[in-house]
């Protein structure tokens, strides 16, 4: 009869215990009474309103717009006056494509998104 194998032991004969690291890409299945849900938004975001989902309240819908100049409009307003053309300086200001947007949930008014004009 062969013997039996022999276990490493500490100095002070404590068994060693040896825990397996998992594997890269394995998933450790546990028991849960929970489903977690992952939404991702891919939703692009321009000047004007967008279908989009709101993660705050749930829900899904168009977006509601506010904007401002943005700093192209405002750096044209700066050398328009440096150059002096001041009555002309809120021209850039008002164009619609050197605005920015944010993007607001039109059921609860949160941020759902912004564009930055180029």
């Amino acid at each position: 009869m062969a013997a039996p194998p022999k276990y490493d032991r500490l100095e002070d004969n404590q068994p060693v215990v040896v825990q397996e690291q998992p594997q890269p890409g394995a998933v450790a299945h546990t028991p849960s009474s929970h489903t977690a849900v992952v939404m991702s938004q891919t939703t692009t975001f321009g000047p004007h309103p967008v279908e989009s989902f709101c993660m705050n309240c749930g829900k899904a819908g168009v977006t509601v717009i506010s904007s401002s100049p943005g700093s192209t409009a405002s750096l044209l307003c700066v050398l328009m006056c440096v150059c002096g053309c001041a009555l002309c300086c809120w021209v850039p200001c008002v164009i619609p494509h050197m605005r920015d947007a944010q993007h607001h949930c039109s059921n609860c008014n949160q941020v759902v998104g912004n564009f930055v004009a180029p």
